[in-house]
């Protein structure tokens, strides 16, 4: 079992809001991709896999949300209410010995930008 932090910044045009997350969980490793499992305030399981290049999120909801974050290209996810997104990763950081990933990145609608994010998680190991 894992403790997973997840600290989020994200601003909306003039808006800023920083949110503090903690989950326990499960590490494991699939096709040489970390997978960091756990399930959020809303009872819904999430799944985070990333290596050193792309991370996806994925919240397994009635409709499953799936977010993919490359270092080298823009990316789209299909988000329920808000349809398409376009998906501009800034930066992506993993350091896996230190247990730490961050990543910064845009979301837009129509080449309309929606609000920028920021995202650190670390896990460590629990009892």
């Amino acid at each position: 079992m894992i403790k997973i932090n997840i600290h989020s910044h994200i601003k909306i045009e003039r808006q800023e809001e920083a949110i503090h997350e903690e989950y326990k969980g499960e590490l494991k490793e699939i096709a040489g991709k970390i997978c960091l499992i756990y399930t959020n305030s809303q009872d819904e399981k999430v799944l985070i896999k990333f290596d050193e290049q792309e991370l996806s999120m994925t919240r397994y909801t009635d409709n499953p949300i799936s977010m993919h974050f490359h270092k080298e290209f823009p990316t789209k996810a299909d988000y329920a209410g808000l349809g398409k997104l376009s998906i501009l990763t800034k930066d992506l950081s993993v350091n896996s010995a230190q247990q730490i990933v961050e990543l910064y990145y845009h979301l837009a609608q129509n080449e309309l930008k929606i609000g920028e994010y920021r995202m650190q998680i670390t896990w460590e190991e629990i009892g």
